[in-house]
């Protein structure tokens, strides 16, 4: 009996959900004028080289490769509503990358690049945009992460300082084709 009580509040809970997500109304430009668009595109500079590789339980049959790097960015562009911002020049670009690459295959690889290998990984790269050294007139920093595997993508602010305090992005869509970076998403709260 409990079972069935238990089974019929489970099922009412997810038509209560699944309710409520087919009436939420989704986010465009003209039924939510807090949110702007939030647009990237770059092209980093790849230098496999310099990355730092773990092999589990060895490198002569790895189940497991670990690859790290920091990130170095030769040209990125952030833009933010009708706002455009350039690297170097706006603010600047700091960030470190984690690739796990499981059941790599083939091994040894023939390519060098590690997503490459496997049809299963996955890579974190924690990143920070500087707009304190640019001329912007923003002031602080903003920390974003950003999570990529077979399955998809998410790219969110984590935190932001100064004049970035209370921004908020959200970008899901990658429209780039390796080595170029691109994503696009919405942003509230960035300062005029």
């Amino acid at each position: 009996m409990n079972k069935k009580v238990f089974a019929l509040v489970v099922v009412l809970l997810a038509l209560s959900m699944l309710t409520t997500l087919v009436q939420a109304k989704p986010y465009t430009e003209r039924n939510n004028e807090k949110f702007e668009r939030f647009a990237v595109s770059g092209l980093p500079a790849y230098e496999p080289w310099t990355w730092d590789f773990r092999y589990i339980p060895s490198e002569d049959n790895p189940n497991v490769i670990v690859a790290s790097w920091d990130e170095v960015m030769t040209d990125y562009v952030i833009t933010v509503g009708a706002n455009t911002y350039h690297l170097d020049t706006d603010f600047t670009y700091t960030g470190h990358a984690v690739m796990t690459i499981y059941d790599p295959d083939p091994w040894p690889p023939v390519i060098p690049i590690p997503y490459a290998w496997s049809e299963k990984w996955h890579l974190r790269v924690d990143y920070m945009y500087d707009f304190s050294a640019g001329s912007s007139g923003i002031e602080g920093t903003i920390e974003m992460l950003a999570i990529f595997n077979e399955g998809g993508v998410s790219i969110n602010s984590l935190r932001g300082t100064g004049d970035l305090k209370n921004v908020q992005i959200k970008a899901t869509t990658v429209t780039a084709v390796p080595p170029n970076i691109a994503h696009e998403g919405i942003v509230s709260g960035w300062p005029d």
